[in-house]
C-alpha cells in the first residue's frame, strides 16, 4: 500500500497509521478507495482488535463465495440451508457439505462459534433519533463478554419513523 509520501502530499495530508484497522471508517483513508467503493464493501467488512475466524454457520453467501472460487451460487444457497436449519456442529461437517472447495487457504480462519458481536440500538424520543454500536467479545474458554468500543452519532431531526 501507500506510505507517508503518498499522504504528505494529498490536499489534506495525513501520515500513514501503520497498524491494524481500527474502524471499518478507515477504508476511506486507504489510496484507491472512493466513496462508492467504501458503501459497496462497507457490508463486508469489519475491524476487530485480533484475529477472528469467520462463523460459517452465520456468513453470508456472498463471503463464502469470496473464500473459494469453485463455491459457485448453487452450492453457497445449499449452505445457507443448513444455516437455517441450525448450522454446524463442526468445521469437519461444513468441509464435508462444501466439498472442501479448496479453502485449504483459508481453513484456518472458518470455524462454527463467533467471538465477536454487534449490536446495534436505534433510539427514538421527541422527533429525534440516535444510533449507538457496540462491538462485543465473547471469551471462548469462560463465556465472558466484554465491551470492546462503543459508537454514537450525533441526534438526528425525522418527521416519521420512515426516515429511519
Amino acid at each position: 500500500g501507500a506510505e507517508d509520501a503518498y499522504y504528505q502530499f494529498l490536499e489534506r495530508p495525513y501520515l500513514s497509521a501503520n497498524q491494524r484497522v481500527a474502524d471499518r471508517s478507515e477504508l476511506r483513508l486507504l489510496k484507491g478507495i472512493n466513496y462508492n467503493d467504501y458503501n459497496t464493501l462497507k457490508p463486508f467488512v469489519v475491524a476487530l482488535p485480533e484475529i477472528s475466524t469467520y462463523n460459517v454457520n452465520t456468513a453470508k453467501s456472498e463471503l463464502l463465495r469470496a473464500l473459494s472460487d469453485q463455491l459457485n451460487e448453487s452450492a453457497a444457497e445449499s449452505l445457507q440451508t443448513t444455516q437455517q436449519d441450525g448450522g454446524y456442529d463442526s468445521l469437519s461437517g461444513w468441509l464435508s457439505d462444501s466439498q472442501g472447495v479448496a479453502l485449504s487457504l483459508v481453513k484456518g480462519q472458518l470455524g462454527v462459534k463467533s467471538e465477536y458481536f454487534e449490536v446495534r440500538v436505534i433510539s427514538l424520543f421527541n422527533n429525534r433519533s440516535s444510533r449507538m454500536r457496540t462491538l462485543l467479545h465473547r471469551d471462548a474458554e469462560d463465556g465472558k463478554i466484554t465491551v470492546i468500543k462503543r459508537q454514537a452519532d450525533q441526534l438526528i431531526r425525522f418527521r416519521d419513523k420512515q426516515e429511519l
